[in-house]
């Protein structure tokens, strides 16, 4: 008979951290902590963060994220583990001991393993590392599992290196090398200033939640998926930015989905990023820039 996850004899080999993003080295991470479980004889799990800890540390003036704690749980599901936990992070979370935040999570999952990676601290003021947790581990009976970096082009794979990348180049495919997948946002589509359908070229305006990165400003050539119309990814280009041809000042994200036509205001559409095509810029007429548009377009369809 099964073990009940509630009682003592049912063990955890667990991971935590926020895994912004779900990377390739958070999933190569829970790969060891799977390996961990079956050498262990314990259930594989994930403990996540959600707010981000520095958006509570650091006040309103937070980081952005890369997913949405909806997306990261399902993105650490598909890598293969079992149980994934959120935890809300408070300040009252933050001041909290290493050793009283284990002891909270062990109430609820008992551990026979903790992995972590080799620079990662818990506790207030960031107390514990692998030393520290290694002989806390060892009072409280689980082992201290220490995971080293994954590297890619030379320097280690994290959360904010891939902020970097999109936020100050919108280097898309870097970005999609470093996560495993596709950089992508969700939205839902709002009224915009319907100028796209009036030069020809109709566009969806997306509206992606604030706390979410939104890449550079520029072009892009991405996929898309419109919820409730199909569940086949279409084809089209995007512009991310102010819209200077227009002199309009607020930041827009501003979907065409080549070969397709519908009303979807109100529909929440995913966009995957495949490749920056160009940066934004104004141009000396409106018909210049939809001689741009329709090149965009053409080099689009090219990748397809």
């Amino acid at each position: 008979m099964q073990d009940d996850p509630r009682s003592p004899a049912h063990r955890y080999a667990v991971t935590i951290g926020t895994f912004d993003g779900v990377h390739l080295g958070h999933r190569a991470l829970f790969s060891r902590t799977i390996e961990c479980s079956r050498a262990a004889d314990a259930e594989p799990a994930v403990v996540t963060f959600t707010p981000h800890p520095r958006t509570v540390l650091n006040g309103a003036s937070g980081i952005l994220q890369l997913t949405s704690i909806e997306d990261r749980v399902r993105l650490i599901r598909e890598s293969g583990v079992s149980r994934v936990e959120t935890v809300e992070f408070t300040r009252e979370v933050a001041s909290l001991s290493a050793r009283e935040f284990l002891e909270r999570l062990g109430a609820r999952m008992p551990l026979r393993s903790l992995v972590v990676g080799e620079n990662f601290r818990l506790g207030k003021q960031r107390e514990a590392g692998i030393d520290e947790l290694s002989i806390l581990g060892a009072a409280m009976g689980f082992e201290v599992v220490a995971f080293p970096p994954v590297v890619k082009h030379g320097a280690p794979i994290s959360s904010t290196r891939i902020r970097n990348t999109l936020n100050e180049h919108g280097d898309v495919s870097l970005a999609a090398e470093l996560l495993g997948r596709p950089y992508e946002v969700a939205g839902v589509v709002v009224e915009g200033a319907g100028r796209g359908r009036t030069i020809g070229v109709p566009t969806a305006n997306v509206r992606v939640p604030e706390s979410i990165l939104v890449p550079r400003n520029g072009v892009y050539r991405c996929g898309a998926t419109i919820q409730g119309q199909t569940e086949a990814s279409m084809h089209g280009v995007l512009n991310i930015g102010i819209r200077p041809t227009f002199d309009a000042a607020d930041r827009s994200v501003e979907l065409h989905i080549l070969d397709w036509s519908g009303d979807i205001y109100g529909a929440s559409v995913r966009i995957a990023f495949e490749a920056r095509l160009r940066d934004e810029r104004r141009f000396e007429s409106v018909d210049a820039l939809v001689a741009q548009i329709q090149r965009d377009i053409a080099e689009a369809r090219r990748a397809r």
